[in-house]
């Protein structure tokens, strides 16, 4: 059905899936699940970039920040290659109060706001078009002299699966080499 309809796509960055919720009152970190283990040195990045009363000035609570922690070893031999002196963190959605993704513009307003990146958008077009420009290895957007390790896409619209979740393709370099 979505063959050929328009996709967004933002660069996929080798790393570790972050989470940081904000109650109101405090910031948890937690990786792609509760039970996920953060590297300690990736944590102090996290903990310097969200300090509880800065998160309180730009975050509403019930809020969830998603990203990637990368960098000084994580994700070897990949993550080393964006950021070989320490680890550091990106920001590629924010989930509402209410469960919803919001739009591209919250989510780079809130990293502004961090003083921290958000994921770059690098290219739109349909699945197939997908498939040929991750095949060209274009070069990261995030790292100096090295390729994208793929690329993350959503489809233009409205689009949710029959269970109410969000489409979400992963299309990933390796996947064609």
């Amino acid at each position: 059905l979505l063959a050929n309809h328009r996709w967004i796509f933002s660069e996929k960055v080798a790393g570790t899936n972050i989470r940081i919720h904000f109650d109101g009152e405090k910031v948890t970190f937690l990786g792609r699940n509760n039970n996920s283990h953060i590297p300690p040195h990736l944590l102090e990045r996290l903990e310097m970039l969200f300090k509880t009363e800065e998160v309180a000035k730009y975050v509403y609570p019930g809020c969830i920040l998603c990203g990637e922690g990368f960098g000084e070893r994580i994700e070897e031999p990949l993550g080393s290659q964006y950021n070989p002196d320490h680890a550091d963190f990106i920001l590629f959605d924010v989930i509402a109060m209410d469960g919803k993704y919001c739009d591209r513009s919250i989510v780079e307003k809130i990293a502004q706001n961090f003083n921290i990146q958000a994921v770059p958008l690098v290219f739109s077009g349909t699945l197939e078009e997908a498939v040929a420009y991750i095949k060209e290895k274009p070069a990261s957007k995030i790292a100096e002299n090295i390729a994208m390790e793929g690329i993350v896409g959503t489809p233009e619209g409205d689009f949710l699966t029959g269970r109410g979740e969000r489409i979400v393709v992963k299309l990933r370099l390796d996947d064609f080499t």
